[in-house]
């Protein structure tokens, strides 16, 4: 019995860690790109990065990004690999990756524009026999 709820226990706080990244990269974008709030978006960074990272200089990436990309419309899906997760955004223009890597802390501690990359979905990797 200890077991078992051992590994409920386990199996919960590994979900809920999983919610909590998605629930932080989904924040960072809306923050950045729809709430255009830099310093709230700044504060999401690790140290190491937010060190290198000004929210003056998310302002002019936003800009730089929304003149090339056009505005957000949408997070499509959300996939991800280890610490690594890819937010599937629509844009009017386009649509692509946002690659945001989270160190243990749920901090950001990297974040890029990426062409999409397709995931297997659990259905996908089934075996029919």
């Amino acid at each position: 019995m200890k077991k078992f709820l051992a590994l409920i226990f386990i199996f919960i706080s590994l979900f809920s860690f999983a919610q909590d990244r998605k629930i932080v990269g989904s924040q960072f974008i809306t923050t950045l790109f729809i709430d255009k709030n830099m310093e709230k978006a700044h504060a999401l960074f690790d140290d190491s990065i937010g060190k290198q990272v000004a929210p003056e200089d998310l302002k002019s990436l936003e800009e730089q990004l929304e003149g090339q990309l056009g505005e957000l419309k949408n997070i499509l899906d959300v996939n991800n690999e280890k610490d690594t997760y890819y937010f599937y955004s629509d844009f009017s223009k386009t649509k692509l990756d946002i690659q945001i890597t989270f160190n243990d802390a749920n901090k950001i501690v990297g974040f890029y524009f990426v062409p999409h990359k397709v995931f297997k979905k659990e259905e996908d990797k089934t075996e029919v026999k």
